[in-house]
């Protein structure tokens, strides 16, 4: 029995295989002609988008520094007894700043008072010692080598009594010298000696700085002088703030620097601007510098925010190439207004497309619907933050 039914399933086996063949050949049929044909490609509508060129700046850290500067010091060798003003006092023309040790002048005053004294009575007698020999020697009863030896006893007597008075001038003026006083009004900028300290002659004890008139000087690359001449406007802002004071170049240095190969800028500032200056800007303060420079050649092309993209973390902008989407990697620099500086990436007055959609990838074909130049409010707000 089971002999019989053996030869059944080989011969079933065949057929089995035949038909699931011809299955499997059917659905291939059907998928080949999903795979093969050519899909329609969808083409995106796009704004296009042209950069601007703005006038080229040059930024640089200043430092303000006073219009007036005196380092004041003594003019005599003596021990300090006190600095009553300290760093960042507030002072006046005449207020002191040190006081000297004055026991020694104050004893030469006294000597030369001394002196003033005796000589001024050898003086007296001198004179009355002249006068009357000479009514004597008139009468004929002094001879010709007494009336010349009491002549020049008298002048002699004189001149002592000029040298004790000098010496004694001298000695006061001394004593004035050890009162150290500001020539200026202004503030302490430093306090370079303390008390207990030996001041010596010509020696800074206290540095004063003016408050009004502040400058600003800067350093600029040698290649960049001649693009900043007497008389170019400039700003300085101060960092984390946003009042700003416009000045002018007052004058650069003709000499650079041998090893950083900069010249040195000053800006002064006029009228209002002065007077917001000098209630602001205090002397030692850093700030930041911009000036417009006068050739706009190589500037770097500005475009809208709207335009750039982020792939993989790094910024970048879609171009229009034969009716395709090519993605550009930029290198970007200041913000301003709304725009961005490119640095890098762009060639020449390529077309952006404005707001890429999400699905536009590199390739992709598009359609141009408008092209227009960068937004006019955008360049107006970038021009205005320039000023």
């Amino acid at each position: 029995m089971n002999c019989m039914k053996q030869p059944a399933l080989f011969l079933a086996s065949p057929l089995l295989l035949l038909g699931l063949s011809l299955l499997l050949a059917g659905c291939g049929a059907d998928e080949i002609p999903a795979s093969t044909e050519p899909r329609e490609a969808l083409l995106e509508t796009v704004e296009i988008l042209s950069p601007v060129t703005l006038p080229g700046s040059i930024t640089a850290l200043g430092e303000v520094v006073p219009d007036h500067r005196v380092e004041a010091a003594s003019r005599l060798s003596a021990y300090i007894e006190a600095i009553p003003k300290k760093e960042g006092d507030s002072i006046k023309a005449g207020d002191v700043v040190a006081q000297l040790d004055s026991r020694d002048v104050e004893a030469a005053v006294r000597t030369a008072s001394a002196k003033v004294s005796a000589a001024r009575a050898a003086a007296k007698d001198a004179a009355l010692d002249h006068e009357k020999f000479s009514a004597l020697y008139h009468e004929g009863l002094v001879s010709e080598n007494d009336w010349r030896k009491i002549t020049l006893k008298n002048e002699a007597a004189r001149s002592d009594l000029k040298e004790a008075e000098a010496m004694l001038a001298a000695a006061k003026a001394q004593l004035a010298y050890t009162t150290v006083r500001s020539p200026i009004d202004g503030r302490v900028a430093r306090v370079l000696k303390r008390e207990g300290d030996l001041a010596l002659p010509g020696l800074s004890i206290v540095v004063v700085d003016s408050e009004t008139n502040p400058k600003v000087e800067f350093s600029i690359p040698q290649n960049q002088r001649a693009e900043i001449q007497t008389g170019t406007r400039a700003l300085v802002r101060m960092d984390g703030e946003s009042a700003e004071f416009e000045g002018t170049i007052e004058r650069t240095t003709e000499s650079a620097d041998r090893i950083s190969r900069t010249t040195l800028a000053r800006i002064a500032f006029s009228g209002e601007e002065r007077t917001k200056a000098e209630a602001r800007l205090k002397p030692g303060m850093y700030v930041r510098v911009e000036v417009k420079r006068s050739s706009s050649a190589d500037a770097s092309p500005w475009v809208p925010e709207s335009v750039l993209t982020t792939r993989g973390g790094l910024e970048g902008a879609f171009v229009l190439e034969e009716g395709k989407a090519k993605f550009r990697w930029l290198r970007t620099g200041k913000r301003l207004g709304g725009m961005v500086e490119i640095l890098a990436g762009l060639q020449g007055r390529e077309s952006l497309i404005n707001q890429p959609s999400g699905n536009l990838r590199d390739g992709s074909p598009v359609k141009v619907e408008k092209r227009s130049s960068a937004r006019g409010d955008a360049v107006e707000a970038v021009e205005g933050d320039q000023k």
